[in-house]
């Protein structure tokens, strides 16, 4: 539970400080835009890079995530598989949208 808590207070935080600058009108349209790019364009990689140099590769569980994604998937296409029939009498959904929607829900 507070592992939950320290990731969202700080995005929470920052919510209500966009909010309350906002509602004060510290800062105009433009400005907001400009932060919002500097943020996106510049912090944020920043801050992926920063984390990537600081985490312990030789502690993730790789065979773990690796059987956890396969089993996903298998799983996933396996039930979509058997739903075809279905969609196909119920969406009328031809052979070549049910490959658009596979394609989307493997994805």
């Amino acid at each position: 539970m507070m592992m939950a808590l320290d990731a969202l207070v700080p995005v929470l935080l920052v919510i209500a400080t966009r909010y309350i600058v906002a509602r004060l009108g510290l800062v105009t349209g433009d400005h907001w835009r400009g932060f919002e790019k500097i943020a996106y364009f510049v912090i944020f990689p920043c801050i992926i890079i920063r984390n990537l140099v600081l985490v312990d590769f030789g502690t993730l569980p790789y065979l773990q995530l690796g059987a956890t994604l396969a089993g996903s998937i298998l799983t996933m296409s396996a039930f979509l598989l058997a739903m075809r029939p279905l969609l196909q009498r119920w969406f009328v959904v031809s052979p070549a949208r049910f490959t658009s929607v596979f394609q989307g829900a493997m994805r």
